[in-house]
């Protein structure tokens, strides 16, 4: 969608709140939110942000979770099968060598569950605002900044550009095309893909790239296809090895998760672009 790692990391969120159900006005608040509190990087930390709770003074990740908060979202993370050893949150580096096991889609997903239970509050909100503004509005009641009170949300530190960037997301929709310049899963401009001439184009047989679908259109099919046609595929396929060990996020808004590929913003996978970007993450191994 853009250059910009807040909107880059805003737009993966929308996403994500549009397939738990949210309208696009509603998903784009919650999006912009993001894109404002993480600076566009979901291991950001903000050392000694909240004194209040000194067991786990530092704000973290794409909420800046402090506190019990934070301490609810690495015994999630934990729950999901990372293996996070035990440290002390108040601990600034502690907390930096983790954050690799506390990855955005892990942080999406801790928030949503929060959601559900003592965060419903602002979940119930957004979910009756019938605008952008009114949506963010309510959706800064999850995050409750400096300067916040239910009475006046809008005075909660820099609601203008929360608001400014839940509607560029808004503007932008769903399957937006990727930034020329890819950011990997920590909004940081992801190192170049080997050029095209590199690798061979590749071929599957009996199969042919899905055209361009609306971004309404469900994509499951052609994503279930394409994993099976990779893993009959030869067993030295980088491709392959990347499905059977979970070995890498890629760059390029698709993530890998048990056997399936998501896609979101288009309906193809580029193979031959596939393999570069694992090959210059993968140098070969002698």
């Amino acid at each position: 969608m853009t250059d910009n790692p807040r909107l880059s990391l805003g737009q993966k969120a929308y996403e994500y709140f549009v397939r738990q159900g949210l309208a696009p006005h509603q998903a784009a608040a919650f999006a912009g939110n993001v894109a404002w509190e993480s600076g566009g990087r979901p291991d950001g930390i903000n050392v000694g942000d909240n004194p209040r709770f000194p067991a786990a003074p530092h704000s973290f990740g794409i909420s800046q979770w402090n506190g019990d908060r934070l301490t609810r979202l690495v015994d999630y993370a934990r729950s999901q099968g990372a293996d996070i050893p035990a440290g002390s949150l108040a601990d600034p580096n502690y907390l930096r060598a983790i954050a690799p096991k506390l990855p955005l889609d892990t942080q999406l997903a801790y928030a949503w569950q929060e959601m559900q239970g003592p965060e419903a509050r602002a979940l119930a909100g957004v979910k009756n605002a019938g605008d952008i503004r009114a949506a963010t509005a309510n959706a800064i009641g999850y995050y409750r900044p400096a300067g916040w009170t239910s009475a006046t949300p809008e005075a909660g530190h820099g609601f203008a550009n929360r608001l400014d960037l839940a509607s560029k997301i808004l503007a932008a929709g769903p399957g937006a095309p990727a930034p020329e310049q890819p950011y990997d899963m920590y909004g940081e401009a992801a190192r170049p893909a080997l050029a095209p001439a590199a690798a061979p184009a590749v071929s599957l047989p009996g199969f042919s790239p899905a055209p361009e679908r609306p971004a309404t259109d469900n994509r499951d099919d052609v994503v279930a296809e394409v994993t099976r046609r990779l893993k009959e595929e030869n067993e030295d396929d980088p491709a392959k090895e990347a499905l059977r060990f979970g070995s890498w996020k890629s760059p390029m808004g698709i993530t890998q998760s048990d056997d399936t590929f998501q896609m979101p913003r288009t309906g193809r996978m580029d193979l031959s672009k596939l393999r570069n970007v694992l090959a210059s993450r993968n140098p070969a191994r002698g």
